[in-house]
């Protein structure tokens, strides 16, 4: 394939709306010959082809048993949807909603996948039964305050679930008792049957093909979690830059708001700033005090 300082000719081929479209003229391209066109054609078919072949969905459906924060244990149904495989080689596709049912208190919920993503706590505290997903997202997080975590929380009242605030609720308490992700390498190897707190499933055992699933014997709080991981891991203090590393905070995915759609960027600035001078003044203070 040669070099040749020359405009692309136009051509009435299938091909030269996009060639037309590709190209800068004035610049050198390159002379495309008969074998080079067929190998063009090849991949913008096979490419097209791809989306088609992702087109199935898989589904895990099982049991789970959760420890509460009274120390109770219950068990709830589960079940998530995902497309069978991702682009452009990944042998699990994206996320495409989920299901919890809890049915001695007719308790049901069911969610998409996208703005917000898997579970993390079903729990009662007081009586009240409360639903927290993960929310790491620039749009989840565009409405809230930076120091809030990347969350969305659920409140069952009268019947059914309502959104509220942080600061409405308890996460002193309640615990992140869920299993994150059903999906094992492949189908064969996906959460079935009863999901016991040691993370042992009703599959039968693969010493070759087994995801491992998380102990959840003694899951720690909500508040312990994120509190955690806002520890510089280096410095064992808490992080001079909360908001431009940590995910697990809303201030770091406010950050990244591109101007152009973000009509309280001034705000959302502002609050990150007195969001920085709180962190610091804590710092200060704890200083003093080892002094």
């Amino acid at each position: 394939m040669a070099f040749k300082n020359e405009y692309v000719p136009p051509t009435r081929s299938f091909f030269s709306g996009v060639l037309n479209f590709l190209r800068l003229r004035g610049r050198k391209r390159f002379k495309l010959t008969k074998f080079s066109r067929m190998f063009f054609a090849i991949f913008v078919i096979g490419t097209a082809a791809l989306p088609a072949c992702g087109k199935g969905i898989d589904t895990a459906e099982w049991t789970e048993e959760i420890k509460l924060s009274d120390g109770s244990t219950v068990v709830v149904w589960r079940k998530a949807r995902a497309k069978s495989s991702g682009f452009p080689d990944s042998s699990r596709g994206a996320n495409i909603d989920f299901e919890l049912r809890y049915d001695p208190e007719r308790i049901y919920w069911k969610g998409a996948a996208g703005i917000y993503s898997s579970l993390m706590s079903f729990d009662r505290v007081d009586g009240a039964f409360y639903l927290v997903r993960y929310a790491q997202t620039i749009q989840a997080c565009s409405t809230r305050k930076p120091e809030d975590y990347a969350i969305q929380i659920l409140r069952w009242r009268n019947g059914q679930w309502v959104e509220i605030a942080q600061s409405e609720t308890p996460l002193d308490r309640i615990r992140m008792n869920l299993s994150h992700s059903p999906w094992g390498h492949n189908p064969e190897d996906d959460t079935k049957g009863l999901l016991r707190l040691n993370g042992q499933d009703d599959r039968p055992y693969d010493r070759h093909n087994r995801s491992a699933r998380d102990n959840r014997t003694n899951p720690e709080t909500i508040k312990t979690f994120f509190e955690r991981s806002a520890i510089d891991p280096r410095t064992k203090q808490r992080a001079q830059d909360l908001f431009r590393w940590n995910l697990h905070f809303c201030g770091y995915w406010q950050k990244k708001i591109p101007v152009s759609v973000n009509p309280s960027r001034e705000e959302t600035l502002k609050r990150l700033e007195e969001a920085k001078k709180r962190l610091n003044a804590v710092k200060d203070n704890n200083s003093s005090q080892d002094r």
